[in-house]
């Protein structure tokens, strides 16, 4: 065992980008889906590439139509855990939805569930921040899945169908959970839970 107590490995660097102020405008979701493509290159995360732009895009998406204010956005990579951040001014939370299975939307929220390791919304004065977490090397459950299988996974939220074993049957409801203090104070957690 070394000094350092890592047996020579190095500790991990966590890399990060940010951008803070972005405008409510559907430019903006390009833009970051953009520079979120390129910190995965540059960071040697290509496995997550493609869920992290499909995702990024979904959340920031949520961001522009539905809290309508500007927005910052970070992400962090360990070498491991892709973690993205989304900050806007609304407190609504976003939420999954009933639609009709030739609804051209209400399935974002569904894809993040799939295609992520996990998420949740951090309330916080002033509004909330929507996160997800892509974990490279999982079983590659977070790079380019079968895409026959995501499609059927998101037509089972659709009005009418049985994604709970009963008809038309709501999301499993979210589980608030306290933040640390050093994180936020006076933050609460939304959180669901990722199905197996």
């Amino acid at each position: 065992m070394t000094e350092d107590g890592l047996d020579g490995e190095q500790p991990a660097v966590e890399r990060r980008w940010s951008a803070s102020a972005l405008p409510p405008e559907t430019i903006s979701v390009v833009e970051v889906r953009r520079a979120a493509r390129h910190a995965a290159e540059a960071w040697g995360a290509e496995e997550l590439e493609w869920a992290l732009a499909q995702l990024v895009s979904e959340v920031v998406t949520n961001a522009v139509l539905h809290a309508g204010t500007d927005f910052d956005v970070t992400l962090t990579y360990d070498g491991h855990r892709l973690r993205c951040a989304v900050r806007d001014g609304s407190a609504r939370p976003p939420r999954t939805r009933e639609y009709a299975r030739d609804a051209t939307t209400g399935r974002g929220m569904r894809l993040v569930a799939q295609l992520s390791a996990d998420w949740g919304v951090e309330r916080h004065a002033g509004g909330k921040t929507v996160w997800f977490e892509l974990v490279a090397g999982e079983d590659g459950s977070n790079g380019t899945p079968d895409l026959d299988a995501l499609l059927d996974g998101l037509d089972d939220g659709a009005a009418g169908s049985d994604p709970a074993g009963t008809p038309g049957a709501p999301p499993a409801p979210a589980v608030v959970r306290a933040l640390p203090a050093s994180r936020r104070a006076g933050a609460t957690l939304l959180h669901r839970p990722v199905a197996a």
